[in-house]
């Protein structure tokens, strides 16, 4: 039979890791060449627009959004029992100018934060090269500053893209609502649940 959806039946409290994983592998079951299918030719297409000369450059921004929009479609209708196919993928360029405007929008916001929370040891880092410009990597200071750059830039760039983390979840789910509401709502049901989202993917490891 097929499984209940998680927007009309939530489990109060969630589900642990393990019984996820049980629940993606049921949804699988039957679908997996499309499940793999879907997967590589959303990487594909995104690794091939890049290539073309000069539409390269923006082609990236263009498309990511909208296909993350049906990539997303896809793999929750397996969970949902709705009939799926290969071409869910590219369902999301239905709504084009959302998908690309919760894409530009959301990754302005997790680089943004993550490159101003580098800048306290990127500052530093300029100082010991400045000081110290012959032989600056031998310097600890050197690598107290990289280490002062790179972990804040990773740990903030993770608490906000946590934050978002389910905007192309709800997109897909309440399309009316637009894109800054979706990303209102992801960080609203997301706020409790970052450690669990982060534990359920650790428990991928291997």
């Amino acid at each position: 039979p097929p499984l209940p959806s998680p927007r009309r039946q939530p489990v109060p409290g969630g589900i642990c890791a393990r019984a996820a994983r049980a629940q993606a592998r049921q949804a699988l079951s039957g679908q997996w060449w499309s499940g793999v299918l879907v997967t590589f030719l959303n990487q594909f297409l995104q690794q091939v627009v890049v290539m073309i000369p000069l539409f390269g450059l923006i082609a990236p921004w263009l498309i990511a959004g909208p296909l993350l929009l049906g990539y997303n479609a896809f793999f929750v209708g397996l969970v949902r029992g709705d009939s799926v196919e290969v071409g869910t993928l590219f369902d999301g360029f239905s709504r084009w100018a959302q998908g690309v405007g919760l894409f530009i929008v959301t990754t302005f916001i997790i680089v943004g934060s993550s490159l101003l929370a580098a800048i306290p040891g990127g500052v530093l880092a300029a100082l010991i090269i400045g000081q110290n410009q012959n032989d600056f990597e031998q310097s600890p200071l050197f690598l107290v500053a990289i280490c002062a750059s790179v972990l804040p830039a990773v740990l903030v760039g993770s608490y906000f893209w946590l934050r978002y983390a389910l905007v192309y979840f709800i997109a897909n789910d309440e399309p009316e609502i637009g894109g800054l509401a979706a990303m209102q709502r992801s960080r609203a049901l997301m706020q409790t649940q970052k450690n669990r989202f982060c534990r359920l993917g650790v428990s991928f490891t291997g």
